[in-house]
C-alpha cells in the first residue's frame, strides 16, 4: 500500500493523471450545488449519491490493498462529471429562460436516467 503522506503520487494521479476526471468531477458538483435551485439542484445529487457509493467501494479496495482498486473511480467519473455538467448548463439556462421550463424540464428528464442506465452497465458488465 503506498504511503498516506506521499503526496507527490497524490496530487499527480488527481491533478494530471487517471484522477484528473474525479477532481473536476468535484469542482463541479460543489458549483452546482452552490448555484443550481430546485429540481435542478435535486437532480444534480443523483450523480453525488452513486460517486458517494464509489467513493466508498474505491477506499475499502484500497485499504485492502487491491492492485484495481481506482478502477471504479476512472471508469465512473467521467460520466457522473458529464452528467452534473449537463444538469448545471440546463439549469442555469432554465433560470435565465424561465418560459422554458418545460424543455429544461424534459432534457433533465432524459439525462438523469440516462446517467443511471450507463452507471447500471457498467455495474453488471463486470
Amino acid at each position: 500500500m503506498a504511503a498516506m503522506g506521499d503526496v507527490t503520487s497524490w496530487s499527480a494521479f488527481f491533478l494530471g493523471g487517471w484522477g484528473t476526471a474525479f477532481s473536476a468531477y468535484v469542482v463541479i458538483q460543489a458549483l452546482a450545488m452552490g448555484t443550481l435551485r430546485q429540481r435542478f439542484l435535486s437532480a444534480s445529487l443523483i450523480p453525488l449519491g452513486v460517486m458517494l457509493v464509489v467513493g466508498l467501494i474505491t477506499i475499502v479496495a484500497y485499504r485492502g490493498e487491491g492492485n484495481l482498486w481506482p478502477i471504479p473511480l476512472v471508469l465512473t467519473s467521467p460520466i457522473a462529471l458529464l452528467a452534473v455538467a449537463i444538469i448545471e448548463i440546463v439549469g442555469l439556462r432554465a433560470r435565465a429562460h424561465p418560459h422554458r421550463e418545460m424543455l429544461t424540464a424534459i432534457t433533465v428528464g432524459i439525462v438523469v436516467p440516462t446517467f443511471m442506465l450507463i452507471a447500471r452497465v457498467l455495474y453488471t458488465a463486470r
